[in-house]
């Protein structure tokens, strides 16, 4: 869960806070600019200091990260000074200063390390390789080796990643030669009161069995090391968790207790002791946070803080919005002025690109149920003949009364309907203030998840008592023969369904048929279309839509940002003010963005695409089939691999939907 901010809470205390009929733990209640927060006294503050790094470790979590840019911070800028300032006052004492790697600049490094021991943090870690730690620096008039510098400044605690203790094994595995340089960091450390933990990362090129990391251990501590973690990748089966299980019971027969230990969803840990021996270890991995309490912060090289490693809509002051959005419609052609490559200094910054050749996946089709020309029977076979694979219908504010049916029929001819969805007109508020409109793709697993539409506000109910109101008058008139039924019914026997949306062009046919005029005519002089105030004067929220649709276990797709226009006709929609919007809507939870569309033009999808990377959204495409002349497959859409991470997602909400309803957790 990305939105943080509260509703000032009914009541806190020492370590509780009551929102609602919520009542929180291990929270402190903090407010900035105008907004309440829940934070967890016990988290800690990771300050990234660079995206830049002198290695090249595979397994490094920080190149799954979302950093666009490698500058190195400001110690003295006024954001990390608000983000430290946060931090104080929710009770945070931890801090680890980390990157890329910190020590790449020790000019911006030390005065860094000065300022948060100043603000009053008791436990502050730097997170490094090593191999500057034993070289000469200046500062402050004085040249010594870094780690003494550092010292110097206030930090006891420094935690060297070494992947093995065998040199040409460590250099395989890094990229960098590290183990001489580390060795000699930690001669000279020994005396002092500087404590190191080394942190090795298990894996198949390097350390692995339970030898090993007794031999590793060993090694540490010939060099005076008493503090010493062994992380592991994410598990995938049992067998990982036996193999952590199998260290733990090597450690334990040799003398080693366990402190502590705890198995949750995203983290299984073990530390251990012995004597003076602390050895923990660790796998972790990021899951979003099913509340709004704050349980990590992360300061990151672009300015802005985060509380999620894995998302990069999960700012936490509202104005950094701003700061996300001016970057997406930037005309920078890299992640900026300088090499922003993470984590080798040579590699290029991955920026997405969009896949070329035709899209055989279509996730954004209408048929003749809301405005569409053909029924959807017929769709399938004009989809089947253009040789799709896949297509999702998303109907205007409505679904297709037989959906599986639909989909058994769509089998006939080889294609398929993986998920349902539907397609929302939607209104973006900002303070209660109607700016933008937006229509939101919605997808879910099962049909049944889509029903939480039918209790809301109909937009096409407007339009269609506009159309019934003006057939009643052209019946009165002799103009229409048909009723109401009669015109839009739609004649699919395989799979019924009744006409959710009640277009002009069937009635103006009607009136055609009964004048001789032209269909265009019929509509120009018989059929006045709804105005746009009418049609919007009532709404429903984007961001509303957006949170009911993750409740409910859906995912939300922003359709056609090409496309969007402003509440009020006569207003101009800048792109700034677009981008800023699609920023925020991310924020509470806006899962894709739809750049591969016919309504976005090369130079829009090259600012999506930058703003799918700033706020983590997933890239959708589809081509808005309408059965009409304009309309064809494989123009727009979706491959192989940008169906899969959406069929994942759709997945992955279906089933934590589904054991929250059967009462899991």
């Amino acid at each position: 869960m990305n939105e943080k901010r509260i509703n000032a809470p009914l009541a806190h205390g020492i370590g509780w806070v009551l929102v609602g009929d919520k009542r929180y733990t291990k929270a402190v209640y903090v407010e900035e600019d105008n907004c309440g927060f829940l934070v967890n006294p016990n988290a800690i503050l990771n300050i990234n200091t660079t995206a830049s790094c002198n290695a090249f470790c595979f397994f490094c979590h920080n190149r799954r990260t979302f950093m666009r840019i490698g500058e190195y911070i400001d110690a003295d800028a006024p954001s990390l000074q608000r983000c430290i300032d946060f931090a104080r006052r929710a009770g945070i004492s931890r801090v680890a200063l980390t990157g890329g790697e910190p020590t790449l600049c020790p000019d911006k490094l030390l005065p860094l390390v000065v300022k948060v021991c100043e603000a009053g943090f008791t436990n502050i870690i730097l997170h490094t390789n090593g191999a500057l730690l034993n070289g000469s620096v200046a500062w402050k008039g004085k040249s010594a080796p870094l780690w003494k510098q550092l010292h110097s400044a206030g930090l006891r605690r420094v935690s060297i990643s070494l992947a093995d203790i065998n040199r040409e094994t460590n250099h395989a595995i890094m990229c960098l030669d590290t183990l001489h340089a580390v060795q000699s960091a930690l001669v000279a450390m020994r005396e002092t009161d500087m404590r190191v933990r080394l942190s090795c990362y298990i894996n198949k090129n390097g350390i692995k069995t339970s030898r090993q990391v007794l031999d590793y251990i060993d090694w540490g501590r010939q060099h005076k090391v008493e503090w010493f973690i062994f992380r592991m990748t994410p598990f995938h089966d049992e067998r990982d968790i036996r193999l952590m299980q199998g260290y733990v019971n090597t450690l334990m027969s040799e003398g080693y207790s366990v402190e502590y230990m705890h198995k949750k969803s995203d983290s299984y840990i073990y530390d251990l002791k012995y004597g003076n021996i602390e050895v923990s270890f660790s796998c972790v991995h990021e899951e979003e946070d099913e509340d709004a309490k704050i349980r990590r912060l992360i300061y990151m090289p672009d300015g802005i803080t985060y509380t999620s490693w894995i998302s990069p809509s999960s700012y936490l002051f509202a104005d950094d919005a701003r700061r996300l959005a001016d970057w997406c419609t930037s005309n920078m052609s890299t992640y900026g002025s300088v090499d922003m490559s993470y984590p080798s200094l040579s590699q290029k910054p991955n920026l997405p690109e969009l896949d070329p050749g035709a899209y055989d996946t279509d996730i954004h089709v209408h048929s003749s149920v809301s405005d569409g020309v053909l029924s959807p029977e017929a769709v399938i076979r004009a989809a089947a003949g253009q040789g799709m694979k896949r297509i999702v219908f998303t109907e205007h504010n409505s679904y297709h009364d037989n959906l599986l049916l639909l989909r058994q029929f769509a089998l006939e001819y080889n294609l398929t309907i993986p998920f349902f969805g539907t397609e929302l007109s939607t209104v973006f508020c900002r303070d209660r203030c109607p700016q933008l409109k937006f229509h939101l793709l919605i997808y879910a697993k099962i049909p049944e998840q889509l029903t939480f539409i039918d209790t809301l506000h109909q937009p096409e109910q407007v339009r269609n008592d506009h159309i019934i109101k003006i057939h009643s008058a052209l019946s009165k008139q002799g103009l229409c023969d048909k009723s109401i039924e009669q015109l839009y019914m739609i004649d699919d026997t395989i799979a019924p369904t009744a006409k959710k949306t009640y277009t002009r062009t069937i009635l103006a046919r009607a009136v055609s048929e009964m004048t001789g005029l032209s269909i265009e005519q019929a509509k120009n002089e018989y059929i006045p279309s709804l105005t746009e105030e009418a049609r919007y004067r009532q709404y429903l929220d984007t961001a509303h839509m957006i949170r009911l649709a993750r409740e409910n276990g859906c995912v939300s797709v922003l359709a056609h940002p090409g496309w969007i226009r402003p509440y009020v006709g006569t207003l101009e929609r800048d792109e700034s003010s677009l981008f800023l919007a699609i920023v925020e809507l991310a924020h509470i939870g806006l899962d894709g963005i739809e750049i591969i569309h016919r309504q976005n033009n090369e130079s829009i999808r090259s600012e999506l695409l930058k703003l799918a990377s700033a706020t983590g959204c997933l890239v959708t495409g589809g081509s808005d089939y309408h059965g009409k002349k304009h309309d064809a497959f494989k123009l727009n859409g979706l491959c192989d691999a940008r169906f899969n991470e959406l069929s994942r997602l759709v997945d992955e909400r279906w089933e934590l939907y589904s054991k929250k309803r059967e009462g899991l957790f």
